[in-house]
């Protein structure tokens, strides 16, 4: 989906990605795991190419193609992600798009590549109800151990847990905590979990 060595391209990739076979030109109504209600919109998919950081320094072009990656699958994201902390639109920049503040989920994806992260998904609550708006604050982690029915998220070791079910599936169907893009890159122990839920 993403490709080339031009940041810029990668940039209007995701958003013609997001606008095209995601949104397929109209709003997208999610439910996630803990029962909100957000939406994709085209300003989710013109946000997904902003390659600032929130104290508004640019990216670096690595950490801009993780970011880019997982944007590719806000969707998945979103379903999966956690409720967070609200926090009011400052000096009510935002206008009616975000007048009752912003909402701050967590979500874990797994690369291509085989690195894991942990990310933030800021969701304006406004006028057009909970619209996803960014993915930020992404940070890597080291893949989770599995521990009984929970696996236990990667360093640094804080006790947070998430589900060990994968959403993005060859056959398309969406559930879990981390989106994984493609089954030949799950880890094995991944791939045993996968297998014993089937039966």
């Amino acid at each position: 989906m993403i490709f080339g060595n031009d940041p810029k391209k990668w940039g209007e990739q995701v958003e013609d990605y997001i606008n095209g076979k995601i949104r397929r030109g109209q709003d997208v109504r999610l439910i996630t795991e803990d029962g909100d209600e957000l939406t994709l919109t085209s300003e989710t998919a013109g946000k997904a190419k902003h390659a600032y950081r929130p104290d508004g320094t640019p990216m670096e072009e690595g950490e801009y193609w993780t970011k880019v990656n997982a944007e590719a699958h806000i969707d998945e994201l979103a379903q999966v992600s956690t409720r967070g902390r609200t926090k009011r639109d400052a000096e009510g920049r935002h206008g009616a798009f975000a007048s009752m503040g912003w909402n701050y989920r967590t979500a874990y994806f797994q690369n291509f590549d085989g690195k894991y992260y942990k990310m933030r998904i800021s969701v304006a609550q406004g006028k057009d109800g909970n619209v996803v708006y960014n993915i930020g604050q992404i940070q890597e982690r080291s893949f989770p151990g599995i521990d009984g029915s929970s696996a236990r998220g990667g360093a640094p070791k804080n006790g947070e847990t998430s589900s060990i079910s994968i959403i993005s599936d060859p056959d398309g169907k969406s559930n879990g905590k981390f989106s994984i893009s493609s089954r030949d890159m799950i880890p094995e122990e991944i791939k045993k979990i996968q297998s014993i839920g089937r039966k």
